[in-house]
């Protein structure tokens, strides 16, 4: 099972991704947002999406994630 580490790294602007195997994977925020269009409903979900990310604690300053596949 592979155990993968997330964090945003705020100094880059992107998301930084570890593996258990040693990899490392950077994704470029501003890269990936490029040319992005949202409607007004997909825009709205986005903000809802957001709200609840801050309102339930999930998105802490360190924004450290784990997971397991």
């Amino acid at each position: 099972m592979n155990t993968i580490y997330a964090k945003y790294n705020m100094y880059h602007n992107s998301i930084d991704i570890y593996t258990s195997a040693g990899y490392m994977l950077r994704i470029d925020c501003n890269k990936a947002e490029d040319g992005l269009k949202a409607t007004p409903r997909s825009q709205y979900s986005l903000y809802a999406l957001a709200a609840f990310q801050w309102g339930s604690g999930i998105n802490n300053l360190s924004s450290d994630y784990f997971f397991n596949l």
